[in-house]
């Protein structure tokens, strides 16, 4: 007897289970693909929306730097200026002997004027 090949009407009903088990797998398979989709586009739009926010506050925090750099750079010649003249003043004010006029009740009970001395003298 000769071999004789299957038909293909044979052989497409012999993969018939196999075709709709890959079909019904493929189904699936999108029904997860077009849930996935949606979720990340939810996340998509979350992360959007964070972004715009990041970069509001990102141009809010530079514009306070900016601004607070300037009122440092704008204080800091006056500061300086301050601290040399106090130094000026209280070295010679040691050196002097200046009178202090100081209000106010003392240690001692009086309210006069008290030499500059070693206790006040120089910057604190």
């Amino acid at each position: 007897m000769p071999f004789r090949y299957p038909t293909p009407q044979a052989e497409l009903a012999a993969l018939q289970p196999v075709l709709e088990a890959k079909s019904k797998a493929t189904a699936d398979l999108l029904v997860k693909v077009t849930a996935d989709q949606e979720q990340a586009e939810k996340v998509k739009k979350v992360v959007a929306a964070e972004e715009r926010d990041v970069k509001t506050m990102q141009v809010e925090t530079q514009a306070m730097a900016d601004s607070a750099k300037a009122d440092l750079e704008e204080a800091l010649p006056a500061l300086n200026a301050a601290i040399a003249a106090l130094k000026v003043r209280a070295a010679g004010a040691c050196t002097a002997g200046v009178w202090e006029g100081r209000g106010g009740a003392t240690a001692g009970g009086d309210k006069g004027p008290r030499q500059a001395g070693p206790k006040t003298c120089g910057l604190v």
